[in-house]
């Protein structure tokens, strides 16, 4: 009979990542029979228990965890980013790395779609003048208009960026992108190398990064893209901070 595992999973402050785990390992009889269990809900049941684990289910890795790792042969992250725990530690363990990418993609892609939305509509103009109790009908319409027909560019086009070209497409948008292997895709019309990416911010009403922060994405927007946006086009950034250069954004 073989060893059972040890799975340690750090991820009991979301309550519906517990869940969704516990679910699929109650209806998956294999992957039940191969783990033993270990729930930890503190940094000091987390070190504690960090040595003797074969498989750990986390979120965020602290360097002081994986210095003290000495049985780990699996690392699963229950995020889609992953830069924050690449510490030294990790990189000099040969274990297996997996993330939970495309996690998010539905949620995020809704948010935009939410964004693009309120922006078209002057839905926090409206909000304003709803608490102020008055009704400002030309004020609220000048600058109003609508989805379809506008162009959304869309910077990074994994999971979330083609959950969000498929979302536009209903209203009729379109959509284009950038990617490191150019290809044909669904909901996109016009798909761009990563290296082309000046081209594609021109052209756009909406720019969505959603594109993970790298040695070549660090400050992907600075002043020289930011110039070469439409004057009234919107820039919505639902990856990392460091993808925009905030002292350029601000001029």
């Amino acid at each position: 009979m073989k060893k059972r595992l040890k799975l340690l999973i750090n991820v009991t402050r979301d309550k519906r990542v517990h869940e969704k785990l516990e679910n699929f390992i109650a209806q998956n009889r294999v992957v039940s029979g191969m783990f033993d269990r270990t729930y930890v809900k503190s940094r000091e049941e987390f070190l504690r228990e960090i040595p003797s684990a074969d498989v750990l289910f986390s979120f965020v890795v602290p360097e002081i965890a994986m210095e003290q790792a000495e049985n780990l042969k699996w690392l699963h992250f229950a995020s889609a980013g992953v830069e924050k725990s690449l510490g030294p530690a990790l990189r000099k363990k040969k274990i297996k790395l997996s993330c939970s990418r495309g996690i998010h993609a539905t949620s995020i892609a809704e948010y935009i779609l939410m964004q693009m939305l309120a922006f078209s509509k002057g839905l926090r103009q409206a909000y304003r003048f709803q608490e102020k109790r008055e009704w400002q009908f030309e004020a609220l319409t000048q600058k109003r208009f609508d989805l379809e027909g506008r162009t959304v560019a869309i910077i990074g086009l994994g999971s979330i960026g083609l959950r969000v070209a498929r979302l536009a497409k209903a209203f009729d948008m379109r959509v284009i992108g950038t990617i490191n292997n150019p290809r044909k895709l669904a909901h996109v019309d016009k798909v761009y190398p990563s290296t082309k990416l000046n081209e594609c911010i021109k052209q756009a009403d909406f720019v969505v990064l959603s594109a993970p922060v790298t040695e070549k994405t660090f400050h992907l927007i600075g002043e020289t893209e930011l110039s070469l946006m439409k004057p009234n086009s919107y820039l919505i950034n639902i990856g990392r901070g460091k993808l925009i250069d905030e002292t350029a954004l601000i001029k």
